[in-house]
């Protein structure tokens, strides 16, 4: 069963590389994968200048991830951000927004 798992964080300093974040977690949620698009329930806000990062897991297949104003946002196997199988990414996360993810074997 292939999943996935996105959490929201916050730091106060630029994260220059791909490290595991000992920084505030917001939100987590985990996603079981299927052939549709799913939307995360996790959005991100403003919080007093701080940077917010999305740290998305993948485990059992590779995945693809877009991010957009929530409840609209939706992916395909051939669009948004790939992500291996197995590999952890981090990306800005913007105000309003959440990821959507779908399997991509």
């Amino acid at each position: 069963m292939a999943t996935v798992n996105i959490v929201l964080t916050t730091t106060n300093a630029r994260i220059q590389q791909q490290t595991a974040s000992d920084d505030a977690i917001i939100s987590q949620q985990d996603i079981t994968l299927s052939a549709s698009s799913q939307t995360s329930t996790v959005v991100a806000t403003s919080l007093n200048g701080q940077d917010q990062f999305w740290e998305i897991t993948t485990s059992g297949s590779n995945v693809r991830v877009a991010f957009g104003p929530n409840a609209s946002v939706t992916v395909t196997a051939t669009t948004g951000r790939l992500i291996p199988d197995g590999s952890t990414r981090w990306f800005r996360a913007t105000p309003g927004y959440s990821p959507a993810v779908i399997t991509s074997a």
